[in-house]
């Protein structure tokens, strides 16, 4: 967002009701959107089906990611651009900084990054490659 010269308050936020998810794609089209990341790769799903049966030209117009990397994105009608977390060692350290809190309960809180990797598929590409030129 930086790079192209946008700020968090050019952000806006869509809430999508899975049982009329065409409201949420209808909003997102009305705003001009370029961009929609979504929460998790089966809200993106959804979303993207209602926005191709209301025509939105994906992803020359608009380019839409998912969150999870979940195995059918890349078997959805346009490919879902994902971020794949890291789930095995989420998983691993969570362990055991519940353990170390336990044998050391007076230790401080300590935040614990973890790199995940996107996965561009078609749903975004046309953002990838304006970037790449």
């Amino acid at each position: 967002m930086i790079q192209n010269g946008l700020r968090a308050r050019d952000l806006i936020n869509i809430e999508l009701d899975t049982r009329r998810p065409g409201k949420a794609a209808a909003d997102i089209l009305a705003a001009r959107s370029k961009g929609v990341v979504c929460a998790n790769d089966a809200t993106a799903a959804t979303l993207l089906r209602a926005l191709l049966d209301l025509g939105a030209e994906i992803p020359s117009s608009l380019q839409v990611c998912g969150f999870d990397d979940v195995k059918y994105a890349s078997l959805l009608s346009v490919p879902l651009t994902s971020y794949r977390q890291p789930c095995d060692d989420i998983g691993k350290i969570a362990v055991n900084t519940m353990i170390s809190r336990i044998k050391h309960p007076d230790t401080p809180a300590q935040r614990i990054t973890l790199k995940g990797e996107l996965i561009v598929r078609d749903s975004a590409l046309g953002a990838v490659r304006k970037e790449i030129q």
